[in-house]
């Protein structure tokens, strides 16, 4: 899902949320987001035994956001699918490890606010 402005394409701007124990998180996507169990990664899921250290990545291309397996060990599943890599659009869902990470339209998360 792209957006032309000012001459250049962008991917529309998303926001990961997610929710740890009964604490909710979240991120916007910027141009690259790297997620894993390290505790460098930008989504760290720490407490998630089933999560590679490096498991996956989201990336901005001209074409729209992916995600991107690393080759890790539980997989990763994107709209209902185990993928090595796919497309996010706003509502999809990321399933890694037991953690589920929501898509959501950063503006569509501002107006529920």
């Amino acid at each position: 899902m792209i957006v032309h402005k000012s001459g250049e394409w962008r991917a529309v701007p998303l926001t990961l949320w997610w929710e740890v124990g009964i604490v909710d998180e979240s991120v916007d996507l910027k141009t690259s987001l790297t997620i894993g169990r390290r505790s460098s990664s930008d989504v760290a899921l720490l407490g998630d035994g089933k999560v590679s250290r490096t498991h996956c990545v989201i990336a901005a291309f001209e074409e729209g956001w992916f995600v991107v397996d690393l080759e890790s060990t539980g997989g990763t599943t994107v709209l209902g699918c185990e993928t090595d890599w796919g497309p996010l659009v706003p509502g999809a869902q990321i399933f890694v490890g037991d953690t589920v990470l929501n898509v959501i339209e950063r503006a569509a998360l501002r107006l529920a606010a």
